[in-house]
């Protein structure tokens, strides 16, 4: 019976002993590899792992994990929310320190920032300066009454690239600027014929002149002289307001010719007065204005121009440019006007015997300045008075 009790002892401390050895094998086989682990965080192998505890913190030593990805992105993320939070509903207000923020919301590239930017540093505040504009400045600066913006755009005679203006009337036309370019399909022939005229120089007109084209070493009595107004197509086929300032001798020659033009379609790209452009011929030349009086003399000498009397006009200047000889050479003016010193060339701007531009002007007792026998002025038409 002792035996029998002993054997049984022995056996369940046997099994006892065999259970717990059975246990500690599975808790062994539970503890993975470490390289097992840092393959899954780091992509490395168990090679060059073992007793790594911890992921590097220098991203430049190689660290490669999805782990580090994710925390890079989420740092993006969670940059552009702040600035998106920053920034309010509207996304236009942003924080001083946005560009430490990571990405700006509603920004495509750096360019827009720059454009931004530049807008910002344009903005004016109406109590540090009092020069801002409003709808009612903005009015009376394209009536010509706007002063403070008149300096800050392009002269108010040269309107040639602003929006094309409905005109119902003769009277309507008549107030609006030189250059302006204007839709004309409402008036009749006899409303469009009213739109050619010339009068004497007004106050405003001489405001504009005084000290440019007529300075103060001017010989011609401004009762000598008349304020023509016209219409004229320019090369972008549309209608435009032109204005000239002519001899009164040939006022009515003048009115007439660009009336025959004006029929006609012949391209005229602009034509303003010259006090536009301070009086400066070169200027004028260049931007291919048509021009008549300007009190100077010509051209490297010290005779008066016709252009002083108001009797010469030059036509699309720089597509028919003045060759004077100079020390035995041949001299482009508008020195921009190189390309069209070759007569022989096809261009549609030019003045050709023949054509409807030379017959008007021929006809009426003008000469041409292409026809000259040695200096060639192919924009120059000039009438002698006796």
């Amino acid at each position: 019976m002792k035996m029998l009790t002993k054997g049984r002892v022995s056996g369940a401390a046997l099994l006892g002993i065999l259970f717990f050895a059975v246990g500690c094998g599975s808790k062994n086989e539970e503890n993975l590899p470490n390289y097992v682990v840092k393959e899954v965080q780091t992509g490395t192998t168990a090679e060059n792992t073992q007793g790594v505890t911890e992921l590097p913190q220098d991203k430049s030593a190689g660290q490669t994990g999805n782990s580090s990805i994710v925390r890079e992105e989420v740092a993006d993320n969670n940059a552009g929310q702040d600035g998106a939070d920053a920034a309010g509903e509207d996304g236009v207000k942003l924080p001083e320190d946005a560009a430490d923020k990571g990405t700006t919301p509603g920004r495509a590239d750096d360019e827009d920032q720059q454009g931004a930017d530049s807008m910002e540093g344009a903005k004016t505040d109406p109590e540090e300066d009092g020069d801002t504009l409003d709808a009612d400045d903005v009015a009376d600066a394209k009536d010509g009454l706007g002063t403070g913006f008149k300096e800050a755009v392009e002269p108010l005679e040269d309107t040639a690239k602003g929006e094309r203006v409905n005109v119902m009337s003769v009277d309507e036309l008549s107030l609006l600027p030189s250059g302006t370019t204007v839709e004309i399909g409402m008036l009749s022939e006899a409303e469009l014929a009213a739109c050619f005229y010339f009068e004497e120089v007004s106050d405003a007109v001489f405001a504009r002149m005084k000290g440019n084209s007529y300075g103060g070493d001017c010989t011609v009595a401004l009762s000598e002289l008349r304020y023509v107004r016209v219409l004229h197509y320019g090369f972008d086929g549309a209608a435009h307001i032109g204005e000239l300032v002519v001899n009164q001798a040939i006022a009515q020659d003048v009115r007439d010719i660009f009336k025959e033009l004006f029929d006609a379609k012949y391209p005229i790209e602009k034509m303003i007065l010259i006090d536009t452009y301070g009086a400066d011929d070169d200027a004028s030349m260049s931007d291919n204005n048509t021009s008549s009086f300007n009190f100077r003399t010509v051209e490297g000498t010290t005779s008066l121009s016709k252009h002083a009397y108001g009797l010469a006009i030059d036509i699309n200047p720089l597509y028919n440019p003045y060759i004077p000889i100079r020390n035995d050479v041949a001299v482009v003016l508008p020195a921009s006007a190189q390309a069209y010193a070759d007569r022989e060339a096809e261009c549609e701007y030019y003045i050709r015997h023949g054509d409807v531009c030379y017959e008007a002007f021929v006809s009426r007792g003008f000469t041409w300045g292409g026809d000259w026998p040695t200096e060639k002025d192919y924009q120059h038409f000039s009438k002698v008075i006796e």
